[in-house]
């Protein structure tokens, strides 16, 4: 049982990772460094709208 358990979250993980990455599998080196920083962009904008 447990080589099943370690199994499942081994596939879990790599769905996590594949979702994650998917927006940018198909970039170029441009079109992901505007992606990095509309991300950084909207992180600093959630964490301002929770102090405030």
């Amino acid at each position: 049982m447990n080589c099943l358990n370690r199994l499942d979250y081994g596939i879990d993980y790599f769905k996590r990772v594949l979702t994650v990455y998917a927006p940018v599998l198909d970039m170029n080196e441009k079109e992901y460094i505007q992606y990095l920083e509309s991300m950084d962009r909207k992180n600093v904008e959630e964490k301002l709208s929770i102090i405030r």
